[in-house]
């Protein structure tokens, strides 16, 4: 991937879009049967999309994750369903995205979904909380980890999927250890799924000079067995979401 590519644009191929209307009133049966849940209050987003939510989750909550949805272009009013689940007692939240059949398994789609969870995450309570992949029988397909964790006081690593806190910790610490960041305010993406990944938010444009780029595959080697080794994917990503370049490393 060396051109620049958007990580929210085009999501009508991949949306069960028109389900919100044209299933209508099954749509809701099956969330209620799914979930055990006697009513599922809803809030439209724009003309078509809807965000249903229940268990502690409010219409304040509802309303915030369908703006924050329409804000990174997930939500383009295609008809396009999303689920937001709150369990105050347990401590758990849950968003569902609703899918056309086998989307969960598109190339990168951990990484991709996983940036979706990392932009609305202020908007659903913040970190860590569970961003589930489904199909229209509201079966999960892909259920990720959405999670932060602050290295020193200022570098965070981010991480999806089947990534745990444990793993963005050993390697927080190990990028820490090889001087690769140094408490001055780092963006690091760690990404668990059919492969990992390694991904670097950068303001320049590294990406750009061969040199460069074969100082972070040295460095995404050195520090591989603090995630479970390699290969790994190493991207380079701007502040605005936008993968400018992934390299396998081997």
């Amino acid at each position: 991937m060396t051109s620049t590519d958007s990580i929210f644009g085009k999501w009508a191929a991949i949306i069960s879009t028109g389900l919100a209307l044209a299933m209508g009133l099954a749509f809701v049966i099956a969330l209620v049967s799914t979930h055990h849940v006697t009513a599922v209050p809803q809030v439209m987003v724009g003309a078509h999309d809807l965000v249903y939510y229940y268990g502690s989750a409010t219409k304040e909550d509802a309303i915030a994750l369908g703006k924050a949805l329409k804000g990174v272009g997930f939500l383009t009013d295609l008809g396009a369903a999303v689920v937001l689940a709150k369990e105050k007692s347990k401590g758990i939240t849950a968003v569902s995205f609703v899918l056309k059949d086998d989307a969960w398994n598109l190339p990168d789609a951990v990484f991709k979904y996983g940036e979706i969870g990392r932009r609305i995450a202020p908007t659903v309570g913040g970190f860590p909380f569970r961003l589930k992949l489904v199909d229209h029988n509201l079966v999960a397909r892909k259920v990720l980890a959405i999670g932060k964790e602050t290295i020193g006081i200022r570098d965070i690593i981010y991480y999806y999927g089947s990534a745990t806190s444990q793993d963005a910790i050993a390697l927080g610490q190990s990028l820490r250890s090889a001087g690769a960041i140094k408490d001055m305010g780092a963006t690091i993406l760690l990404t668990k799924g059919d492969d990992t990944s390694i991904s670097f938010v950068v303001k320049q444009s590294p990406w750009e000079r061969p040199d460069v780029v074969a100082i972070y595959e040295t460095l995404v080697r050195q520090v591989a067995p603090s995630v479970g080794g390699l290969p790994l994917k190493l991207r380079f990503l701007d502040p605005g979401g936008v993968v400018h370049k992934d390299v396998t490393v081997l």
